[in-house]
């Protein structure tokens, strides 16, 4: 299979590493990545999941693959904006403390 997850312009299939990878992960995506189709990501990890993989999601709609956050036209706003709660997710997810599943 090939990885639908990437855009057609990058070279690179994380579905390899993916499937190899044992250690517990938070994904943090985002429906408005620019530069990856998190909607179908996040299907793949939800397989995973389902199939007991340790992985949790986090979604923060509304922010790039940055994460900073967007205007409402989706474009990028003069100042950045990080949401809120990212690093708190992130700590929570580090101390076995798994953030809610967005």
């Amino acid at each position: 299979a090939t990885a639908a997850v990437i855009l057609p312009n990058h070279d690179y299939d994380p579905l390899p590493a993916l499937h190899r990878m044992q250690a517990p992960a938070l994904w943090i995506l985002s429906k408005d990545d620019e530069s990856i189709d998190a909607v179908e990501t996040a299907a793949l990890l939800e397989q995973k999941i389902a199939a007991g993989r340790d992985l949790r999601i986090k979604r923060y709609d509304g922010h790039d693959h940055s994460l900073r956050r967007l205007g409402p036209d989706g474009s990028s706003l003069r100042w950045p904006q990080l949401p809120a709660d990212l690093f708190d997710a992130q700590a929570d997810f580090i101390k076995g403390n798994a953030p809610p599943m967005d």
